[in-house]
């Protein structure tokens, strides 16, 4: 619990460390003593022909035709540390597949009776065997034969699922009939013989059938070995396990390949047992001001306390464009991919939506209708207040923005619609806090942009209302630098091919002018791709994996990037805060998030040009000088 004085301190323990001198070390250094030789070589025989007999049980038909091989766990003795190499033997044909983060080696052996592994263990008992050595000192040292390879065995079995688990499956818990999406590492790959990677993908796609879980096969072809991507439940891939001799590891899917295939497989249907926990009835609330909501979307729906819209002259407050429901997925969920596939998640807080525009560039969107827009914002927050006039905390969220390239708005002086903003924000001294997306760099730009990436950015400036004083602004940088693995990308490259450097989308402010430095703070906003002089922004893995308003056409999941992919993750984060703290002031929230920003990894703001570090240069980066700045105009 936080201290009074310290009221925004939370803490809890995440991994207790031994201590360890660094003084010691030389001959002081502890060894792991040496079993009794004749108890522990009986043992691990005993174990070797358990092996055997394990294997021998097997019924008839239990595991594939083209399954000759067997794939084995040798397991350190507690406090022991094996030696990988000594227990692979190339001319038994027992093959090391490598280390596991617990210490366990694997094996790969032809033979299970592992006759090469059985005389090392007779060598270690054997005390014909043992060498003695005679030290400076004058003391001997006796050492056994095979000692380093046996003495530190702890046992030995045929491999279960606990011993091929990646990092990401051991640190997950599997709800056993749920289905997940597994990258299934097997024997193979284009340095081994192609009957080795055929073997493997005849043996996976034969017993995937057997178990009712027959899918296209999804695979990439490594150096050393064939990965699949499948989507089974637990007891599947268990069962997939004991019937085939060429699984080496099997790891969820990284975040990213595994939205692509949540992207193209789930259905509307598959979410209808979704279980979405509303938040606490004195939760935050995140406003989004855009193209209004799918309200009876199956993954939004009972986080959604209120859905108006800025005024008569739009039609209802339904989204039939699309990107206010893309908003709302991410303003919500943090890992939208993962939620559902654990089928349940708890709304940290509410949403509400403002129908702003019906979409851009018609209706109220028109250029026409610009004038309109400061009232309009100002209507639509005001709309959302007093459909819930609980008096909750409130983050209001505007990715709709105006370029301001063209002349003659040539700076970044203020405009009608940063006016209002800043009014909205101010709300006569009690305070709003509203976040604004920095705009997008102009479309018919990006080839040229990506040519010169990131030193063209600059050129590329904020859009209103993003200039005003009083709204947290939010750019985008890029950690989603990864394509997806197939033959329809290998002729792109991405833009950003660095993770923490600028996302290719992103404006910026003007350095070195009389104006406020923007973007305040950037969050993740994706990545571009190109394909010759073809840009394409839609490439799953640089994008992030959101609702989709066309849920009722049996397509609930979309993506989403860009300057508004950031705004709605600022968002989330600030009701986080607020989630945390509700006695924090809108201003302090605000002043939260800018202070607590920092650099992204590999960031160095003393380069302006480097592509690895930080893309700012040193007197415009927001990492560093919005905390200045915030102290220097006392702005609220």
């Amino acid at each position: 619990m936080a201290e009074e004085r310290l009221p925004l301190l939370r803490g809890h323990v995440t991994r207790v460390d031994t201590y360890q001198s660094p003084l010691g070390g030389g001959d002081n250094a502890a060894k792991f003593p040496s079993p009794e030789p004749d108890v522990h070589s009986k043992s691990l025989l005993g174990q070797l022909d358990a092996i055997g007999h394990q294997i021998k049980a097997r019924s008839e038909g239990a595991r594939d035709e083209f399954a000759s091989r067997e794939i084995v766990a040798v397991h350190p003795a507690l406090g022991a540390e094996l030696e990988a190499k000594p227990l692979g033997d190339t001319r038994a044909d027992a093959r090391l597949i490598g280390v596991g983060e617990t210490g366990t080696i694997l094996l790969d052996v032809a033979d299970p009776n592992m006759g090469y592994l059985r005389t090392k263990i007779d060598r270690f008992a054997d005390d014909t065997q043992v060498k003695t050595k005679l030290n400076k000192d004058g003391s001997t040292t006796m050492r056994r034969a095979s000692e380093g390879a046996v003495a530190p065995i702890g046992n030995v079995a045929l491999a279960k699922l606990a011993d091929i688990r990646g990092p990401r499956l051991r640190s997950k818990t599997l709800v056993a009939e749920r289905l997940y999406w597994f990258e299934i590492a097997c024997r193979g790959g284009y340095r081994h013989p192609d009957s080795e990677t055929a073997g493997s993908r005849t043996q996976i796609a034969r017993q995937l059938h057997a178990i009712g879980a027959s899918q296209p096969l999804d695979e990439f072809i490594a150096p050393e070995q064939i990965y699949f991507f499948l989507r089974l439940s637990q007891p599947h891939l268990e069962t997939l396990l004991s019937a085939t001799d060429c699984i080496y590891e099997a790891e969820l899917a990284p975040p990213p390949l595994r939205d692509l295939r949540l992207l193209d497989d789930i259905g509307t249907r598959d979410i209808q047992s979704f279980s979405l926990r509303q938040p606490d009835t004195e939760a935050p609330a995140v406003v989004i001001l855009d193209t209004g909501i799918a309200t009876d979307h199956p993954l939004l729906k009972m986080a959604i306390l209120s859905a108006t819209r800025a005024g008569p002259l739009i039609p209802s407050a339904e989204d039939t464009y699309g990107h206010g429901t893309k908003m709302a997925g991410i303003a919500l969920y943090k890992d939208l991919g993962a939620a559902i596939e654990r089928g349940n998640a708890e709304a940290p807080h509410w949403l509400q939506s403002s129908r702003l525009l019906v979409k851009p560039g018609a209706g109220t969107g028109a250029d026409e209708n610009y004038e309109k827009w400061p009232v309009l914002t100002l209507s639509a927050v005001r709309s959302a207040e007093a459909a819930d006039p609980h008096p909750r905390d409130r983050v209001f969220t505007l990715a709709i923005t105006r370029s301001m390239q063209e002349p003659p708005l040539d700076g970044l002086q203020p405009t009608l619609w940063s006016h209002a903003a800043d009014q909205i924000a101010y709300n006569e001294g009690n305070g709003r806090l509203l976040v604004v997306s920095a705009g997008n760099a102009r479309d018919q730009e990006w080839l040229k942009l990506a040519e010169q990436y990131p030193q063209l950015h600059f050129s590329e400036k904020i859009h209103q209302p993003a200039q005003a004083d009083n709204v947290l602004t939010v750019g985008a940088y890029t950690s989603r630098v990864d394509l997806p693995i197939g033959r329809d990308y290998e002729e792109y490259e991405v833009v950003a091919r660095h993770p923490g450097g600028i996302s290719p989308y992103t404006s910026t402010g003007l350095s070195g002018s009389e104006w406020s430095i923007k973007p305040d703070i950037v969050m993740e906003g994706g990545n571009l791709a190109i394909s010759g002089t073809l840009p394409d922004a839609s490439v799953p893995t640089l994008s992030a994996l959101t609702t989709d308003r066309k849920h009722t056409l049996g397509r609930p999941l979309g993506l989403i990037s860009m300057t508004s992919e950031a705004t709605a993750r600022a968002s989330r984060l600030a009701a986080k805060i607020w989630a945390a703290e509700p006695r924090l002031r809108s201003e302090t929230v605000r002043a939260l998030l800018v202070h607590s920003a920092c650099c992204p990894p590999k960031c160095s703001s003393s380069s302006k040009e480097s592509t690895t570090g930080c893309w700012f240069a040193d007197t415009a980066c927001p990492m560093k000088s919005s905390r200045q700045r915030a102290h220097r105009t006392g702005r609220r």
